[in-house]
C-alpha cells in the first residue's frame, strides 16, 4: 500500500521516479526501496535494466563484484549506470522489532502472533530541492506546478503611458480571482512598476511562476476592438491572448485543472 501510494504521488508530482532495491543498513528489516530521480549530481549510484524495469542501488551489493547484466527473473539484458538523488525510502521490518520487543496481537485463531512492521518517509525539503535542480536551466527555475508556491503572477503596465489603465485591469483581475475558492491564494501581482513588463517575465521564470498575465498598453484595445490580456505558459513556452471578459473563467479553470492533483 505504502509502496503504492508514493508511486500515485510522485506520479502526481509528474516527476520520473526510479524505484530500486537497496539495502536496509542500520535500520534493518528484510526489504527496502528507494525512490530515486535520475541526475549528474546525485550521490547514489543505480544499475538500471531497461528491458524489464529491475533496478538497484550498489550499496545493496556486499562484495566487490558487480553484475553488469540484469538478474532479475530470466532477464539477463545489460544494465545501464546511472546517478540518482533519493527522495523517499520504505523499509518492510518484519518482525524485526516486534520480536525483541514482544509486540504482539491477537489472530483470527485467538492466538499472539508478532505484530508486522514497516516504516517509511518522504524528504519533502530533498524533493522540492531536487525537483528544481532536474527540471531548470540556468535561467529558468521550475518544479511540479501542483507544489508551485503560486501559479500566476500578473504584470501589468510599466509606469508612464497607460499604466494606469493596465493597474486598474491588473487589480480587478487579481480581486475576481481572490473570491474564486480554486485560485485564492494562487495569484500575485508583480508591483515592481519600475521596471518592464519583459524583465519582470525573465524574473518570473527565475522565480518558478507556472504562469504569466500580461497587461500592457497593447492589451486594452485589440485590432478587432476588444480588450485582450496575455497568458504565457512559462514552463511549456507557449503564449496566447484571452478576452478580457473570460479571463477570470479560462484562468480558474487552469489553476483547477492542477488543485484536481492534489485531491
Amino acid at each position: 500500500m505504502v509502496v503504492n501510494a508514493y508511486e500515485n504521488i510522485f506520479k502526481e508530482l509528474s516527476l520520473n521516479v526510479i524505484k530500486v532495491a537497496a539495502d536496509p543498513g542500520a535500520i534493518g528489516g528484510s526489504t527496502s526501496h528507494e525512490y530515486h530521480i535520475e541526475s549528474a549530481v546525485g550521490e547514489d549510484t543505480l544499475k538500471l535494466c531497461d528491458k524489464c524495469g529491475d533496478a538497484v542501488n550498489i550499496e545493496l551489493y556486499t562484495d566487490v563484484h558487480q553484475p553488469k547484466n540484469c538478474q532479475y527473473g530470466s532477464c539477463t539484458e545489460k544494465r545501464r549506470t546511472v546517478k540518482g538523488i533519493e527522495l523517499a525510502h520504505t523499509f518492510l521490518l518484519g518482525d524485526r522489532y516486534s520480536k525483541p520487543l514482544n509486540v504482539t496481537y491477537r489472530s483470527k485463531e485467538n492466538k499472539p502472533e508478532y505484530t508486522y512492521m514497516g516504516c517509511y518517509g518522504i524528504g519533502v525539503s530533498r524533493l522540492l530541492a531536487a525537483a528544481v535542480e532536474v527540471l531548470s536551466t540556468s535561467s529558468h527555475m521550475k518544479m511540479p506546478r501542483v507544489i508551485s508556491p503560486y501559479q500566476l503572477v500578473i504584470i501589468p503596465q510599466k509606469k508612464g503611458y497607460k499604466f494606469e489603465e493596465t493597474l486598474h485591469i491588473a487589480e480587478q483581475v487579481y480581486d475576481e480571482l481572490e473570491r474564486i475558492p480554486s485560485t485564492r491564494g494562487e495569484v500575485v501581482i508583480d508591483n515592481r512598476f519600475n521596471q518592464s513588463i519583459g524583465q519582470r517575465i525573465r524574473d518570473a521564470k527565475l522565480m518558478g511562476f507556472p504562469l504569466a498575465l500580461c497587461v500592457s498598453k497593447q492589451a486594452l484595445a485589440s485590432e478587432g476592438g476588444d480588450e485582450t490580456v496575455e497568458i504565457l505558459d512559462l514552463y511549456e513556452g507557449e503564449s496566447q491572448r484571452v478576452a478580457l471578459q473570460e479571463i477570470t473563467s479560462y484562468l480558474s479553470a487552469r489553476v483547477a485543472t492542477v488543485q484536481h492533483h492534489l485531491v
